[in-house]
């Protein structure tokens, strides 16, 4: 596909909108640093009805808005190519869906980021439909890769892994976080209260260690919204000891600052989800000099490597108990977890994503004519 001067990039700004999760935090930093390629220019773009200027990185400005809301938009999509990109901007050269959709093009090229395979219902439908159509797929994680290509059939061509940024965490005094956690010593778990994350799993384990002598005023403290897991959550909360039961602490509605506190005043990181696309707030800790114990799911693996405490998929609560606990009394393990997940962090900048998305995908994308 022969293409102008400069390429020009609509991406999809709509993750932006409302609570910043991981994929609102790709979107931003994309955005952000496209316009720093020369030979690149970057127009933000949404179907929803919401004005995502106040949303933007400074100096980027919005573009125009497709003719209909996003949700009439994927049900068309989802049978037929109407209302295709062009329909919005006549002269775009590629379009970036960020967060599994990507609108049809009459010539422009197609580029959807699939950060899992958790998604389901017309998400997935339409991820599906543009695999079928030759778009090609942006994924977070070799282990995201893989599933891509033998689930959903992709050509492995165009299914092109690379790596998110570390998300930067903000100054914060210690004390900050241990008066939200209420307590000097504390583990800490962040992530919405939904199944895969296995936060009620992780109560058990947090039982186990919390009961022994050296962790007598230990505490665990949950930073997650409620979700389809809150009921077991709050069940294993309540089948606690009652001296084990108070030294829990569940917070919900955590503010950026409240995060980047709770982060820098924790002793450990527990992250036990059975299934992630990548990784952001391991490297998050990570950063800010808190180990890390996580299960070792593929694409957290991948990511954390050995920077982390990893414990095996299959293991009990009582293996991730054990690993908690040896990191934090063994000073040997915690300083070299530490020091290894403060150069892994550093691996992951949102520079290096942004020019491997244009260098590795959209290039091949969208060829420039001789």
């Amino acid at each position: 596909m022969a293409v102008s001067e400069r390429l020009r990039v609509a991406f999809d700004g709509t993750p932006l909108l409302g609570h910043r999760s991981g994929v609102g935090w790709f979107a931003y930093e994309v955005l952000r640093l496209l316009p720093q390629h020369v030979d690149v220019s970057a127009y933000p773009i949404s179907g929803r009805k919401c004005d995502l200027t106040p949303q933007l990185p400074p100096g980027v400005r919005t573009h125009r808005r497709p003719r209909l809301p996003a949700g009439i938009a994927h049900r068309v999509w989802a049978h037929w190519n109407l209302f295709p990109i062009e329909g919005w901007d006549g002269n775009i050269d590629l379009v970036h869906g960020s967060n599994f959709v990507v609108p049809p093009a009459r010539k422009a090229a197609r580029v959807v980021t699939a950060h899992d395979l958790a998604c389901d219902g017309r998400p997935r439908q339409l991820l599906k439909k543009a695999i079928d159509e030759a778009a090609w797929v942006h994924t977070p994680t070799e282990a995201i890769r893989q599933e891509i290509i033998d689930e959903l059939g992709a050509d492995p061509d165009r299914v092109v892994t690379v790596h998110l940024g570390t998300r930067a965490v903000e100054p914060a005094e210690l004390a900050a976080g241990r008066a939200l956690a209420g307590a000097e010593e504390y583990v800490l778990a962040i992530g919405d209260l939904v199944k895969r994350k296995r936060i009620s799993w992780l109560v058990r384990a947090f039982e186990k260690v919390a009961g022994r002598q050296e962790h007598s005023e230990l505490h665990l403290v949950i930073a997650g919204a409620e979700n389809d897991d809150a009921g077991a959550v709050a069940s294993a909360i309540a089948s606690l000891h009652p001296d084990v039961r108070r030294r829990v602490r569940r917070l919900s509605g955590v503010s950026d600052r409240q995060r980047a506190q709770l982060l820098r005043g924790a002793r450990v990181l527990a992250h036990p989800s059975k299934y992630e696309g990548f990784g952001l707030t391991p490297l998050e800790a990570m950063s800010v000099d808190v180990p890390v114990v996580a299960t070792e799911c593929g694409a957290v693996g991948e990511v954390c490597d050995d920077a982390a405490r990893l414990v095996p998929l299959a293991g009990s609560p009582d293996d991730f108990a054990a690993a908690i606990d040896d990191v934090l009394v063994d000073e040997t393990t915690r300083n070299r977890l530490i020091d290894r997940g403060r150069r892994r962090a550093a691996m992951f900048t949102w520079e290096r994503c942004a020019t491997e998305l244009v260098e590795r995908i959209y290039r091949k994308a969208a060829p420039r004519s001789d």
